[in-house]
C-alpha cells in the first residue's frame, strides 16, 4: 500500500477508504449536498459524485495527518 491508500490495510481496508466511509456518512447525510450534486452533475451522477468527494475528504485527512 501507498501513502496515498493511508498506510497499512486492515481485512482490505486502509485508512483513506475508513475516513471515505465516515466522510460517506456526513456527506450522504446532508440534503442540500445532495441536492447541490443532483443539481450540478445530474440526479444519475449523484452517487458516484458523492464517494468522489468522499475520497477527496478523505485524501485532504491523509495530507493533513502527515504533516
Amino acid at each position: 500500500m501507498s501513502k496515498k491508500d493511508g498506510g497499512h490495510a486492515l481485512k482490505g481496508m486502509s485508512l483513506r477508504d475508513y475516513f471515505a466511509g465516515q466522510a460517506l456518512q456526513g456527506l450522504s447525510g446532508n440534503p442540500w449536498f445532495i441536492e447541490q450534486q443532483a443539481h450540478a452533475h445530474g440526479p444519475d451522477a449523484v452517487e458516484a459524485n458523492i464517494a468522489r468527494v468522499a475520497y477527496l475528504v478523505a485524501d485532504a485527512m491523509l495530507a493533513e495527518r502527515n504533516k
